[in-house]
């Protein structure tokens, strides 16, 4: 394959993923492993009352301030750029948002 096909089947493969998260029920923050927020789905945008243009590039800890329930940081809390590697990627948990008294 020349690297037309490969950009062909990468812009495919983007394409693919936004249908999914884009129309996705849930909301969606991705961050890299720098922790800064690299996507957001409009679900994410809604829950949170920010826009997804807002948020991308931010630090995720700084930018939502997850807080467990007893009042203590998440990020803090679960570490996951740093804590075990088995447990890098938290699909859900449960948390809370300052301000914010959704039930999910």
């Amino acid at each position: 394959m020349g690297q037309g096909a490969t950009g062909s089947a990468a812009a495919s493969s983007a394409g693919w993923f936004s249908d999914i998260t884009d129309n996705h029920p849930d909301g969606m923050v991705v961050a890299d492993d720098g922790a800064l927020i690299v996507y957001v789905n409009p679900r994410a945008s809604r829950i949170l009352g920010i826009s997804a243009e807002e948020l991308l590039g931010q630090d995720i800890r700084k930018a939502i301030p997850l807080q467990e329930y007893d009042g203590r940081s998440w990020w803090d809390c679960t570490d996951p750029w740093n804590g075990w590697t088995f447990a890098r990627a938290t699909a859900r948990s449960c948390w809370s948002s300052p301000g914010c008294m959704r039930s999910w």
